[in-house]
């Protein structure tokens, strides 16, 4: 809770501090609750958008952002879902260990390496400032 900026809960504190470090991006992609987190939310995607593009990344940052992605942005999200895709492909296992992090069941019908590498993305997202601060 300290990485992330929460108070100790010993007194009342009206406005909290806004502070990012890299601390708070290393929870956020590494953390079990926030793997299971970006799968579970990278899930929902592939079900809404079967195939990795356009609709996609908007309904990603619609939800993570509330606003819609730049083109830079797109660009972004869609070579690093590609290079995911070739690593997990070439991983063997990698991708159905990666997925396997956390509590809740993965869904059989969905494409491992797809689900995969749209986590990463969705995690990439998670750790991004302006998802992190309220500016």
């Amino acid at each position: 809770m300290l990485t992330l900026d929460a108070t100790s809960r010993e007194s009342c504190t009206p406005r909290r501090e806004s502070t990012t470090t890299p601390l708070q991006a290393l929870v956020f992609l590494n953390d079990p609750q926030y793997v299971e987190a970006a799968r579970e939310l990278a899930t929902n995607l592939l079900v809404d958008s079967p195939l990795p593009g356009l609709k996609r990344w908007t309904d990603l940052c619609q939800r993570l952002l509330s606003r819609k992605p730049t083109a830079g942005e797109l660009e972004v999200f869609s070579e690093a879902y590609e290079d995911q895709r070739r690593l997990f492909t070439s991983g063997g296992d990698d991708a159905t260990e990666f997925l396997s992090v956390g509590e809740r069941p993965v869904r059989e019908d969905l494409d491992t390496i797809d689900l995969a590498a749209t986590t990463v993305v969705v995690q990439m997202l998670f750790a991004y400032d302006e998802t992190i601060m309220k500016r």
